[in-house]
């Protein structure tokens, strides 16, 4: 299970699926001769199917030792994100420090993991929306000061939006990477396979595969 997320998880208008995550999942089929379906749900519904195991596999997860209490982290990570924060045009050096976020407005994703001191940061006036594109919009019509989101992601988001040019990023920017993992349910059948599945990304990772599927996005 997992959402659209581009360039990881694009859904076309015909529903049909490409992206980083889905290759990765038809070359881990390959590997393991097994059929993976993949589900589209919002991030929050994919994480409460996760918990009570009726979903087995997850991609694109962020560590957080709650989320290891019911789902298994598969290693390698497959990818790196990058924390960053969009502003309207012409107001990147507002945001210069950690700091000038305090007492602004800023539109977050629901149920996403960004960084510390960030995500357990009280004092922040933090808007949770559903989504990026919904981030975004409440930022073209200044309902929110900032946005935040990770990169590549939200970058593919401000041009497919068609808001090239209406926002920049602020002048700080987290030094802070993101590893991002394919994980398992911990109380689904699939962990039987979940040693299999982390020898397979072994192989990917070592023949090069992971770092020739990401290029092609870029």
């Amino acid at each position: 299970v997992t959402e659209p997320w581009a360039p990881y998880r694009i859904v076309d208008d015909s529903g049909a699926l490409s992206g980083i995550d889905v290759e990765i999942v038809r070359a881990l089929e390959r590997k393991l001769g097994t059929a993976i379906e993949i589900k589209i749900y919002p991030w929050s519904r994919c994480l409460r199917l996760m918990q009570s195991g009726k979903a087995d596999l997850m991609s694109g997860i962020a560590w957080s030792d709650e989320r290891s209490s019911f789902i298994r982290y598969l290693r390698p990570s497959y990818d790196q994100v990058r924390p960053v924060f969009y502003v309207r045009a012409g107001k990147g050096p507002s945001i210069a420090s950690y700091g000038d976020l305090s007492g602004k407005r800023i539109g977050q994703s629901m149920d996403t993991v960004y960084f510390e001191p960030y995500d357990a940061d009280r004092g922040l006036i933090k808007v949770t929306l559903t989504d990026e594109a919904q981030i975004l919009r409440l930022l073209s019509i200044g309902r929110i000061a900032v946005a935040v989101g990770t990169s590549p992601n939200i970058d593919w988001d401000i041009r497919r939006l068609g808001y090239s040019g209406s926002f920049e990023r602020a002048e700080y920017e987290p030094p802070v990477v993101t590893d991002l993992f394919f994980g398992v349910s911990r109380k689904s059948a699939a962990m039987s396979l979940a040693d299999d599945l982390e020898r397979a990304l072994v192989d990917l990772a070592a023949e090069g595969t992971l770092e020739g599927i990401a290029k092609k996005y870029q």
